[in-house]
Parts: C-alpha cells; structure tokens; sequence
C-alpha cells in the first residue's frame, strides 16, 4: 500500500490556499476558500443589504474581488478579513 504525504485540497488551512494561490495564481484555491465562507459573506452582504438577490450579487463581487485582493495583501486572519472586504463593500454600495 502506498501512502501519500500530500493533504486533499480541502483539507489546507486559510492561510496555505492563500499562500498557494499566490505561488501558483491557481483560482482553484480560491475557489475552497469560496465553498468555505460563502455562508458567511452572504450573511454579512444580507444584514447590510436587507435583500437576498442584492446580498447574492454582492457575494460574487466579494469572492472577484478576493481573487485581485489575495496576491496585493498579506493576509494573517483570513475569516476576519474576509468580514471586513465584505462590510466594506457593502458600504460602498449603499453610498452610491
């Protein structure tokens, strides 16, 4: 039986998906971090949007944003991060 040192995809931590997204410019890192917290991007986009189409744009404006956002900036805590990047954005919006 041959036994692999190699972690599932699903299995890294925040900070090495970011680390490997940067190193590789791979979406597919991306995309795990995505599957993780969108729950938590569209509850913070639907307390500050108060409406569920809405809320669900923002996700996806969120999750493109990321993909520019993770190569610029060091990221120590990527859920508190994330909240932020969202909140912010949401701001935005409601301003305009």
């Amino acid at each position: 039986m041959i036994f692999s040192n190699r972690k599932n995809i699903a299995d890294l931590t925040d900070l090495e998906l970011i680390d490997l997204h940067k190193k590789k410019d791979d979406n597919q890192y991306v995309g795990v971090l995505f599957k993780r917290y969108t729950h938590l991007v569209f509850g913070v986009s639907m307390k500050y949007l108060k409406n569920e189409e809405l809320a669900k744009d923002m996700t996806m404006q969120v999750f493109e944003k990321l993909l520019k956002n993770l190569q610029k900036h060091e990221v120590l805590n990527f859920k508190s991060w994330l909240h932020v990047l969202c909140k912010n954005e949401c701001l935005m919006y409601l301003r305009k």
